[in-house]
């Protein structure tokens, strides 16, 4: 978990500081565009003087800029070219004036031609000055190509601060999760001797408890129920304990034939579903093998089948089904008829002592069965999630196959 939220931080830094990146490039471009648009127009307005020089004119921090004039009267007709190092055609000229003196503002640029050109008024028509601004343009393709390469040279050190400084943010949350896990792992321990020691003396008493006294019996029976039901959570708290801790079990994983498993629980829950008025019906494909724990893989089925039969509507169908999907992955579902569930409670569904509001206090249980089949699912490289349609839950379970040898 804490990994997890160290990268989404990293990836958020990352993103960020590609954004100011971006930003300082996009600045720094436009005020190069703004600097060689004010240079033109000073540019342009010294061409626009009597008598330029042929050519081209340098100026400060430049090369020669090649340029040409145009004088048109004042009906628009082409009088004299100054052409310079340029040869274009008559029909190209009366273009180019045409555009200038059909154009709102004096300075301009004409993309279709790469000129900038200045129009100034002088007696008895126009004098129409243009300049080549290829050179300028590739300046600016040069400083975009250059901010690009610069960047990807950079993204690795921004990926690499990125996730220190993630790190150094995740640092107090990753040291306050180990502080809990600890504490609930080692209550966990310390609650087992004592509940080890009230169940055995519970069933000492039970055994040597008179027949001609109920009473007596139904309150060491309350004793021994309540005191299972806290095994069970201080088991499941230390499996989630081991899991934060990120603790291998001991157990290692083996090829387990899943639909031998899901057979066998499905078979010891027909009874506990028939007594609660349910039907269980299974269809399990044959010669599924996962890489798992058996014994876990066992206690994931049993989670889930418990749940549905805890949450299912009266009268309703459980129904267990396990399938290869795509060739790839065993994929079980197990489903129930329920209560409507609304996205966002599926969404918490998975989460530790997470209930749904409506089974509050009319169902036994602490909400960490779920939470417990999820982090075992997932130390298999499977995935589990839930949906509810058509008036029906179903969990699925999604495990990669046994890769056979």
């Amino acid at each position: 978990m804490i990994r997890s939220m160290q990268r989404r931080l990293a990836v958020v830094v990352l993103l960020f500081l590609v954004a100011v990146y971006a930003c300082l490039c996009a600045v720094s471009y436009g005020a190069a565009v703004s600097g060689m648009v004010r240079e033109s127009e000073q540019m342009l307005r010294s061409l626009a003087e009597p008598d330029p020089p042929m050519g081209g004119r340098i100026f400060p921090g430049q090369v020669g800029v090649p340029y040409f004039t145009l004088l048109v009267d004042g009906r628009g007709v082409l009088e004299d070219a100054d052409q310079g190092q340029f040869d274009i055609s008559d029909e190209e000229l009366l273009d180019l004036a045409a555009q200038v003196l059909t154009a709102e503002e004096d300075f301009g640029y004409l993309g279709s031609y790469q000129l900038r050109y200045y129009r100034v008024s002088i007696p008895g028509g126009w004098r129409l000055v243009f300049a080549d601004d290829s050179l300028q343009g590739e300046l600016r393709l040069r400083q975009v190509r250059n901010s690009l390469l610069l960047g990807l040279a950079l993204l690795p050190v921004f990926l690499a601060f990125s996730w220190l400084l993630a790190g150094l943010i995740v640092r107090p949350v990753r040291r306050a999760w180990e502080q809990q896990a600890q504490f609930v792992a080692d209550a966990s321990h310390e609650l087992k001797t004592p509940l080890t020691v009230i169940l055995s003396n519970t069933e000492m008493i039970l055994a040597d408890c008179p027949q001609e006294d109920p009473a007596l019996q139904r309150r060491a029976g309350y004793i021994r129920r309540e005191a299972d039901r806290m095994r069970g959570l201080v088991l499941d708290m230390l499996e989630l304990a081991r899991s934060d801790a990120q603790v291998p079990s001991r157990r290692e994983l083996a090829a387990v034939d899943f639909s031998a498993v899901v057979a066998t629980e499905a078979l010891a829950f027909e009874a506990v579903a028939y007594e609660a008025g349910l039907a269980l019906t299974t269809e399990a494909a044959e010669g599924v093998v996962v890489r798992a724990d058996g014994k876990q893989a066992a206690q994931v089925l049993h989670i889930l089948l418990d749940n549905a039969v805890k949450y299912s509507l009266p009268g309703g169908t459980v129904s267990v089904s396990l399938t290869v999907d795509r060739g790839r992955y065993a994929l079980l579902s197990v489903s129930n008829p329920s209560e409507p569930i609304s996205e966002k409670q599926l969404e918490r569904i998975f989460d530790r002592f997470y209930r749904l509001d409506s089974s509050r206090g009319l169902r036994p249980g602490y909400g960490l069965g779920l939470p417990v089949a999820r982090e075992l699912v997932e130390r298999w490289g499977g995935k589990i999630w839930a949906e509810h349609r058509a008036g029906a839950t179903r969990f699925l379970v999604r495990l990669p196959l046994a890769k056979e040898k």
